[in-house]
């Protein structure tokens, strides 16, 4: 009997290779290099180092951008019994880069309407957007993250965490997030799906605001592609 073991975290530590954290305090190194062996259309892509290292997770399974993923209680299985897993001391953090994380339900209430409007109105976009996205990120920050909220408006950042610095929260649907200034501690978050968000930053803003684009006259923003971000990240953590 396979047994159900949710994932708590990941780390990348090199081509197609992670460190596992699994929630019931066993972590492991795995070697993912097999399925660049694999045939078949939804592997090929993960032959690519850059590619595979867009890997996300949830709970229950490790997800790439193409729809391929892999179940958190089949990978327990193959670490256990290959003898890869070991207890672990290490608190994982929350909000851990690639982890999809559950928009609260009301969150999904909105993105579930986008959906029918669109399946009803074909050709027409109801695409949240503006105040409505800040704020979604916002409370996607405070109810999954557990990051305490400013009030609205606030100068310069939109939360903090428990050790106290200040967080400047980004949400997108798109590839690109935007920003007027560097802040202490950056997180910035991608819609995956109409439940689901992924964090695709989180760490020191400086790198970031260093990394980004030239000003743009019309808005006084600056902006930075989510690639770059994922980039800036992985050297970050090397």
């Amino acid at each position: 009997m396979i047994e159900m073991v949710d994932i708590a975290g990941l780390a990348r530590i090199g081509p197609h290779r992670l460190r596992i954290w699994f929630a019931n305090g066993l972590s492991g190194e795995w070697d993912f290099s097999s399925l660049k062996d694999r045939p078949g259309p939804m592997t090929r892509p993960l032959a690519k180092p850059d590619y595979f290292d867009r890997v996300m997770f949830s709970t229950r399974f490790l997800a790439w951008p193409n729809g391929f993923d892999w179940c958190a209680d089949a990978l327990y299985e193959e670490m256990r019994d290959a003898g890869a897993l070991v207890p672990d001391g290490g608190v994982v953090a929350s909000d851990t880069v690639g982890r999809l994380v559950r928009l609260p339900p009301q969150i999904e209430a909105i993105y579930h309407a986008v959906h029918a409007l669109e399946q009803k109105y074909p050709g027409r976009k109801f695409t949240p957007d503006g105040h409505l996205v800040g704020s979604v990120g916002e409370v996607i920050a405070q109810e999954a993250l557990g990051l305490t909220l400013y009030p609205a408006s606030y100068p310069g950042h939109d939360a903090h965490d428990d050790s106290g610095r200040q967080v400047q929260i980004k949400l997108t649907g798109g590839k690109t997030v935007a920003l007027r200034a560097t802040c202490d501690r950056l997180l910035v978050m991608r819609l995956f799906d109409a439940n689901h968000a992924e964090i695709v930053y989180s760490g020191e803003g400086e790198p970031v605001w260093r990394a980004c684009g030239g000003l743009q006259s019309a808005n006084g923003q600056r902006t930075i592609s989510l690639s770059k971000l994922r980039a800036i990240g992985r050297r970050i953590t090397k």
